[in-house]
Protein backbone atom coordinates (compact mmCIF):
# COMPACT_ATOMS: atom_id res chain seq x y z
CA UNK A 1 0.00 0.00 0.00
CA UNK A 2 1.36 3.58 -1.04
CA UNK A 3 2.21 5.84 1.53
CA UNK A 4 1.89 9.39 0.37
CA UNK A 5 2.66 11.49 3.25
CA UNK A 6 4.95 14.06 3.19
CA UNK A 7 5.81 14.34 6.94
CA UNK A 8 9.54 15.27 7.04
CA UNK A 9 9.94 16.83 3.54
CA UNK A 10 12.59 19.26 3.40
CA UNK A 11 14.49 22.08 1.28
CA UNK A 12 17.70 23.15 0.94
CA UNK A 13 17.65 26.39 -0.51
CA UNK A 14 20.56 28.52 -1.90
CA UNK A 15 20.84 32.09 -2.65
CA UNK A 16 24.12 33.25 -4.75
CA UNK A 17 24.58 36.78 -3.32
CA UNK A 18 22.33 36.94 -0.58
CA UNK A 19 22.58 35.36 2.81
CA UNK A 20 26.46 35.09 1.72
CA UNK A 21 25.93 32.33 -0.65
CA UNK A 22 24.97 29.95 2.60
CA UNK A 23 22.45 27.21 2.06
CA UNK A 24 19.52 26.96 4.59
CA UNK A 25 17.24 23.70 5.32
CA UNK A 26 13.74 24.52 5.13
CA UNK A 27 11.51 22.47 7.62
CA UNK A 28 9.01 25.09 8.93
CA UNK A 29 5.83 25.01 7.20
CA UNK A 30 2.43 25.92 8.15
CA UNK A 31 -0.70 23.87 8.50
CA UNK A 32 -3.32 25.42 6.30
CA UNK A 33 -1.66 25.08 2.74
CA UNK A 34 0.73 22.73 1.19
CA UNK A 35 5.00 23.36 1.63
CA UNK A 36 5.87 23.58 -1.67
CA UNK A 37 3.47 23.82 -4.75
CA UNK A 38 4.91 23.88 -8.35
CA UNK A 39 2.56 24.75 -10.80
CA UNK A 40 1.92 23.37 -13.76
CA UNK A 41 3.91 24.85 -16.61
CA UNK A 42 3.25 24.30 -20.27
CA UNK A 43 5.52 22.69 -22.34
CA UNK A 44 3.84 22.58 -25.56
CA UNK A 45 0.88 24.58 -27.97
CA UNK A 46 -1.13 23.89 -31.06
CA UNK A 47 -3.29 25.63 -33.41
CA UNK A 48 -5.96 25.11 -36.56
CA UNK A 49 -4.32 27.20 -39.65
CA UNK A 50 -7.19 29.07 -41.45
CA UNK A 51 -7.33 26.00 -43.99
CA UNK A 52 -7.85 23.11 -40.71
CA UNK A 53 -4.33 22.12 -40.84
CA UNK A 54 -3.22 21.69 -37.05
CA UNK A 55 0.20 22.67 -36.07
CA UNK A 56 1.70 22.49 -33.17
CA UNK A 57 5.37 23.67 -31.16
CA UNK A 58 7.09 23.78 -28.67
CA UNK A 59 7.21 26.31 -26.06
CA UNK A 60 9.56 27.78 -23.31
CA UNK A 61 8.83 28.20 -19.85
CA UNK A 62 9.84 28.55 -16.70
CA UNK A 63 8.87 26.60 -13.99
CA UNK A 64 7.04 28.57 -10.98
CA UNK A 65 7.08 27.26 -7.49
CA UNK A 66 5.99 28.53 -3.92
CA UNK A 67 7.13 27.35 -0.42
CA UNK A 68 5.10 28.53 1.99
CA UNK A 69 6.37 28.54 5.68
CA UNK A 70 5.50 29.51 9.14
CA UNK A 71 5.33 33.19 10.12
CA UNK A 72 7.99 34.72 11.96
CA UNK A 73 9.85 31.24 12.19
CA UNK A 74 13.54 31.04 11.05
CA UNK A 75 12.67 30.25 7.62
CA UNK A 76 10.89 33.03 7.40
CA UNK A 77 12.94 35.50 8.74
CA UNK A 78 15.84 33.87 6.35
CA UNK A 79 13.88 34.22 3.16
CA UNK A 80 12.27 37.28 4.21
CA UNK A 81 15.76 39.02 4.57
CA UNK A 82 16.69 37.09 0.89
CA UNK A 83 14.11 38.45 -0.51
CA UNK A 84 14.45 41.89 0.60
CA UNK A 85 17.98 41.52 -0.84
CA UNK A 86 16.67 41.18 -3.61
CA UNK A 87 13.34 43.58 -3.98
CA UNK A 88 14.40 47.06 -6.39
CA UNK A 89 13.89 50.21 -4.34
CA UNK A 90 15.77 53.28 -5.07
CA UNK A 91 19.02 54.19 -3.18
CA UNK A 92 19.55 50.51 -2.35
CA UNK A 93 22.20 47.50 -4.21
CA UNK A 94 20.05 44.88 -5.45
CA UNK A 95 21.62 41.14 -4.61
CA UNK A 96 20.03 40.12 -8.09
CA UNK A 97 20.44 36.04 -6.35
CA UNK A 98 20.52 33.24 -8.63
CA UNK A 99 18.78 30.60 -6.68
CA UNK A 100 19.40 26.95 -6.47
CA UNK A 101 16.38 24.63 -4.37
CA UNK A 102 17.38 20.79 -3.73
CA UNK A 103 13.61 19.52 -2.34
CA UNK A 104 13.20 15.91 -0.66
CA UNK A 105 10.34 14.17 0.18
CA UNK A 106 10.50 11.50 3.21
CA UNK A 107 9.84 8.28 0.43
CA UNK A 108 13.49 9.08 -0.86
CA UNK A 109 11.87 10.99 -3.91
CA UNK A 110 14.11 14.64 -4.89
CA UNK A 111 14.08 17.50 -7.10
CA UNK A 112 16.19 19.94 -8.42
CA UNK A 113 15.30 23.43 -9.24
CA UNK A 114 18.59 25.68 -10.58
CA UNK A 115 18.67 28.93 -12.24
CA UNK A 116 15.98 30.56 -10.48
CA UNK A 117 14.89 33.81 -9.60
CA UNK A 118 12.95 35.38 -6.28
CA UNK A 119 9.34 36.35 -7.90
CA UNK A 120 6.86 37.35 -5.50
CA UNK A 121 6.20 37.82 -1.73
CA UNK A 122 4.64 39.70 0.93
CA UNK A 123 6.97 41.98 2.64
CA UNK A 124 4.35 41.75 6.28
CA UNK A 125 2.21 38.82 7.28
CA UNK A 126 -1.83 39.53 7.17
CA UNK A 127 -4.06 38.34 9.25
CA UNK A 128 -6.90 36.48 8.81
CA UNK A 129 -10.49 35.91 11.00
CA UNK A 130 -9.20 33.65 13.60
CA UNK A 131 -6.83 36.02 15.01
CA UNK A 132 -4.00 34.11 13.43
CA UNK A 133 -1.19 35.47 11.02
CA UNK A 134 -2.05 34.01 7.85
CA UNK A 135 0.91 31.74 5.86
CA UNK A 136 4.14 33.27 4.51
CA UNK A 137 4.47 32.53 0.55
CA UNK A 138 7.36 32.98 -1.26
CA UNK A 139 7.04 32.41 -4.75
CA UNK A 140 10.03 31.40 -7.99
CA UNK A 141 10.83 31.14 -10.90
CA UNK A 142 13.24 28.15 -12.12
CA UNK A 143 14.69 27.68 -15.69
CA UNK A 144 15.90 24.17 -14.94
CA UNK A 145 14.59 20.92 -13.24
CA UNK A 146 15.68 17.67 -12.42
CA UNK A 147 13.67 15.59 -10.97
Amino acid sequence: MPNISVTGQSGLITFSNSLKGVPFELTEFSDDTGAITVNGVQIGDGAMGINGHFVTWATANSLDVEISVIPGGNDDKNLSAAFNMNRVQAGKSVANDTVTLAWTYPDGQKALFTTGICAEYAPLPSADASGRKTTKTYSFKFGGFTG
